[in-house]
């Protein structure tokens, strides 16, 4: 890798492609047992998973992208680290690190803070997810909503 590429993982949710850059990525892992949560106030916040014997969020993107969700045994997370704690997100496939070049990345647009860039891969667009501006829109308190 030279200094003018970067590492994502890339993965599917529907149609679409998009991209978490590979240092805020911990793992993927087959789903497992999903725990409800009491209280829980956005539908795409799907419950937690025991990963490692400590708990995790789980964010359906699907669920959060408009996407007919489906949960089954071949479903798969996304572990990435969000301080103070991991999150897991539910993707439709993963199709493996991608190194992208720096003139790859465009700007996106107005997307309130969801999408940091695309990124311009063989002939598909890949959309480079915010982790944190994703991750507070889903877990954020209601009154903290806009």
């Amino acid at each position: 890798m030279n200094s003018l590429t970067r590492p994502f993982l890339v993965f599917r949710v529907g149609e679409a492609h998009y991209a978490l850059a590979i240092e805020e990525v911990t793992e993927v892992a087959a789903l497992m047992t999903v725990l409800p949560l009491m209280g829980v106030v956005h539908p795409a916040l799907l419950g937690m998973v025991i990963r490692q014997g400590e708990p995790l969020a789980l964010l359906d993107l699907r669920r959060l992208f408009g996407v007919p969700a489906l949960i089954d045994r071949n479903t798969l997370f996304v572990v990435a680290q969000h301080p103070p704690m991991p999150l897991g997100f539910v993707v439709d496939a993963v199709q493996g690190v991608v190194y992208f070049e720096q003139h790859a990345l465009h700007s996106a647009p107005n997307t309130g803070g969801q999408i940091r860039g695309l990124l311009r891969h063989d002939a598909q667009w890949v959309q480079w997810l915010a982790l944190e501006a994703l991750s507070n829109l889903v877990l954020a308190e209601p009154a903290d909503r806009s």
